[in-house]
């Protein structure tokens, strides 16, 4: 199903928006250049995570679980491999953000670490709620 990309993409890019509008709240200042090199990165990085979790919500609905038991079975698949990943891809920007004293790298590892963090959330929360939602789009039947 096409449906299926850009509920991947969409999710993925409103955790890189909350970034944005995150950052502009708390009155931080980015280049442009280092806002493309933070979106660049989240969405290669975190579009795996939705990925994972649709493949394993896919392969459940079409074995003829419910709804319900494929995304628990899902979450139970997946939340290891996103979450073990998930937290190096935020502890490590952020501990690095805490060591380094230039202003400009410091800003972009703080906002890549946000940012991830967004779109974890979102594809913990939100995806799992998107695939529920429009189940009789996205699965096929055999």
């Amino acid at each position: 199903s096409a449906l299926i990309p850009a509920i991947l993409v969409l999710t993925v890019l409103t955790g890189v928006n909350v970034n944005v509008f995150f950052s502009g709240i708390g009155g931080r200042t980015m280049l442009y250049l280092a806002y493309l090199i933070v979106q660049s990165i989240l969405i290669g990085a975190t579009i795996d995570y939705g990925i994972l979790f649709t493949n394993y919500y896919l392969g459940f609905r079409s074995d003829g679980q419910s709804k319900e038991s494929a995304l628990r079975e899902a979450y139970r698949g997946s939340i290891h491999t996103i979450m073990t990943s998930g937290l190096i891809i935020i502890l490590a920007p952020f501990i690095m953000s805490e060591l380094l004293t230039d202003p400009t790298i410091c800003s972009i590892l703080s906002s890549l670490t946000f940012g991830a963090l967004s779109v974890i959330a979102l594809v913990i929360l939100v995806l799992p709620a998107l695939l529920a939602a429009t189940d009789k789009l996205i699965v096929r039947r055999r």
